[in-house]
């Protein structure tokens, strides 16, 4: 199921490792258009429809589109338009009740500027007076100032719904993805004919997208695939014959080395979107045997790095990682640091 899901999103995957490990940041937004197009084409947008990348940086907004002169300096400068800047008409072929922009911001992604850009120019979903047939839905693509992320944000009447994509899809955004395939072609949408959505093209649109956006049942789905992980692992170790013979009442300490290294991994991907993490070790690098990767990756970061003051770090090449000291990652005795188990695939 999961090779066949990352076949299915190969290219946006390859696009996304493409733009973490591109060293030019110049390249990064080739990239990262090219991920848009690939995100569209997958909601719908025929092939032949999408303009190249260089194309797209020819539809930079003019001037007169902003504002204010304050809100045209929130967005990197144009790689070769003197006065322009990363604003631009992405896709607008007219064949689709649908438009998107690109966007690339020069500072943080904050809620009041994203909001504010994506008011710029009314679109369908804005409020009740633009909810006609001559306007259309708007998805706004925004890339990070590091070109090294791009959400995708959706408004709903003054709300935002954002998927930031970056390294890699998650398998809440291959769900998400799925769900969306194709949803611009209205013969495509599941539940639906032609008759009931013909005349509201928009509205059905615009509902697909933002319901597959909600918070409420991503995190719903997050809790339980933890849930879920929580009863494999601590049902595969209690079953591991060295570990009943060694350790007494297996079953409770199973489940608190099995609740502290799920809350560890989660920790350490919020260090990792916050670039705290040295990318120089591959610590996220999960194309290996999962008993392997537990011993020569993650036990690594966690006791040799996080848990050891740089001055102090003799057995790992790590010297950019901080120190934490808060105690997270210090061994505790059902860390079962001596003894050998294995992780289920």
């Amino acid at each position: 199921m999961q090779q066949s899901n990352f076949n299915k999103f190969e290219k946006i995957q390859i696009l996304l490792r493409n733009l973490w490990d591109e060293k030019s940041k110049s390249k990064r937004l080739i990239v990262a258009l090219n991920l848009a197009n690939e995100v569209i084409r997958i909601l719908g947008i025929p092939e032949n429809e999408l303009e190249e990348p260089e194309e797209i940086l020819n539809n930079a907004f003019s001037n007169a589109r902003f504002k204010n002169q304050k809100m045209e300096t929130w967005f990197e400068k144009h790689p070769f338009f003197g006065s322009g800047r990363i604003a631009l008409q992405h896709y607008d072929k007219g064949s689709y009740p649908v438009e998107t922009k690109f966007y690339q911001l020069n500072e943080s992604f904050s809620k009041a500027r994203v909001s504010a850009t994506t008011q710029i120019e009314p679109n369908w979903e804005d409020n009740e007076l633009t909810m006609l047939p001559d306007y259309k839905v708007g998805i706004d693509f925004f890339l990070d100032s590091n070109a090294k992320s791009l959400s995708i944000v959706l408004t709903n009447q003054g709300n935002l719904r954002v998927m930031e994509l970056s390294e890699r899809l998650t398998n809440t955004q291959i769900e998400i993805f799925n769900k969306l395939r194709n949803t611009f072609r209205l013969d495509g949408i599941e539940g639906k004919s032609k008759e009931e959505i013909k005349f509201e093209p928009q509205r059905t649109i615009h509902q697909t997208l933002w319901s597959a956006f909600e918070l409420k049942e991503v995190n719903k789905k997050f809790y339980e695939g933890v849930s879920d992980l929580f009863e494999i692992l601590s049902s595969h170790l209690e079953k591991q014959e060295n570990l009943k013979k060694s350790i007494p009442y297996l079953s409770k300490q199973s489940k608190q080395f099995v609740n502290r290294l799920i809350g560890r991994i989660l920790f350490l991907w919020f260090l990792n979107k916050k670039g705290i993490l040295s990318n120089k070790f591959n610590y996220f690098d999960i194309n290996t045997e999962s008993t392997e990767y537990y011993n020569k990756k993650l036990k690594i970061l966690f006791y040799e790095v996080l848990n050891t003051p740089i001055e102090e770090r003799n057995n790992t090449k790590d010297l950019e990682t901080p120190y934490l000291n808060g105690g997270l990652f210090e061994p505790h005795f059902n860390d079962w640091n001596n003894l050998e188990f294995k992780f289920p695939d």
